[in-house]
């Protein structure tokens, strides 16, 4: 009816709608192809292709500078909003970067040993290992978080991260374990940095204990369990209190496994 010239409000008697409905209709209906039109507006984008290539290799090559400062080095005017669209449209965002030891090739390669020896193992032979580590805590380091360009699953690639190294400035340090079935204890190491001895006395008052007690006999239970070198597997890392040589016959003597 529209095309042949009827307004709005005849149209709106003749068919028993309201004019508004009306009105909606004849602006998104097109009647010569029975379609409705397509009102999105098609903004041009501002940058062409090869500028998107030129601000994506950039970013790529320095993924440790700010959005400004890519921006800046491609000479292009964009925007930092835009710059991150551009980005992410090839799945690229700003991270924070991680921390991680620094490895060398030769520690590389040990990981590698490693993960192929128990690449096969189930998860009953997970819950044997007792984990264990120390963790130093500093106060009053002043931490500056820095953010990179990266893609998902990216996060620890060594281009990605922070290296961090051992640090001697130690204002309090504390050591625990635990496996998969329990936690075992918290010491706190009061001297603030441990050594072979001190090690000797976490191992006797901490791992000998949580051991006992992981393997104590339960009181609803009526059967024993022979604790033997295939009962648990103790894990801790190379740090020089953990391969000293009286720290090794200790744990020969005692009998306690090590997973290397």
């Amino acid at each position: 009816m529209a095309h042949i010239g009827l307004s709005n409000r005849t149209i709106a008697d003749k068919v028993g709608r309201s004019q508004s409905t009306v009105s909606r209709m004849i602006r998104t209906y097109n009647y010569k192809t029975f379609h409705y039109r397509d009102l999105t507006r098609i903004r041009k984008q501002k940058t062409t292709k090869y500028e998107d290539w030129i601000l994506t290799r950039i970013a790529k090559t320095h993924d440790d500078q700010a959005f400004r400062d890519i921006i800046h080095i491609s000479s292009i005017e964009v925007s930092q909003i835009m710059l991150c669209r551009r980005l992410k449209e090839v799945d690229l965002c700003s991270r924070i970067r991680r921390c991680k030891p620094v490895l060398t090739s030769r520690h590389k390669a040990a990981h590698l040993r490693w993960a192929r020896k128990y690449q096969n193992w189930t998860v009953e032979d997970w819950m044997r290992v007792i984990w264990s580590d120390e963790c130093s805590i500093v106060l009053g380091r002043k931490s500056r978080r820095r953010h990179c360009i990266r893609k998902k699953g990216h996060a620890y690639k060594a281009r990605h991260c922070d290296g961090t190294v051992k640090s001697e400035k130690v204002t309090m340090m504390v050591w625990t374990c635990f496996s998969g079935a329990k936690v075992g204890p918290l010491i706190v190491c009061e001297a603030g940095s441990v050594n072979a001895d001190r090690y000797l006395e976490i191992l006797e008052h901490g791992l000998i204990t949580f051991v006992n007690d992981l393997f104590t006999l339960q009181s609803e239970s009526d059967t024993i369990t022979v604790v033997t070198n295939d009962s648990f597997l103790f894990m801790h890392d190379n740090a020089p209190c953990h391969t000293a040589v009286k720290v090794k016959q200790y744990m020969k003597r005692r009998r306690i496994p090590i997973m290397k």
